[in-house]
């Protein structure tokens, strides 16, 4: 499968049960694994799985290979994916944006100045009035994790 194909499924895709993702998932992550994928094309493809995430209608939608999936993709912080992620929790946020930016959270352990940015963005998900109400309650328990770990 070419880059394009792989982009355009992304972007196209209305699959919403849970086993049905991580078999597309699998589908996709092994053909990628066979293409060199600069900075540029591993965004491209962090940005359409996360517009597939908020395209989910069910609110408590959760795929464990895509998280796998989206943070192999940012091996090595080679990509600006916590920006996406950022991004992606103002545009819709989801349940699934908010555990990828709790698990970028639990992973910045030298700079507590960048930590305590990105619960800052954390808590901005308990009042965004985009967020529904089971959204803004987990952001909330996130965030008190996250300050009981500090």
């Amino acid at each position: 499968m070419k880059i394009e194909e792989i982009l355009s499924r992304l972007e196209n895709s209305k699959l919403s049960d849970e086993n049905e993702v991580d078999v597309f998932i699998v589908e996709i992550s092994s053909s990628l694994e066979n293409l060199e994928l600069d900075k540029d094309l591993k965004e491209k493809v962090i940005n359409r799985l996360l517009c597939f995430i908020e395209r989910q209608e069910n609110e408590e939608f959760i795929s464990w290979s895509l998280i796998h999936f989206i943070e192999w993709l940012d091996e090595g912080n080679t990509t600006n994916y916590t920006s996406q992620v950022l991004e992606s929790l103002e545009r819709k946020p989801t349940y699934l944006a908010l555990i990828l930016l709790n698990r970028i959270i639990n992973s910045e352990t030298a700079n507590l100045d960048v930590k305590d940015q990105l619960m800052q963005e954390l808590k901005r998900v308990t009042v965004n009035p985009v967020a529904t109400d089971f959204v803004q309650q987990e952001a909330m328990d996130f965030y008190e994790r996250q300050l009981k770990n500090l």
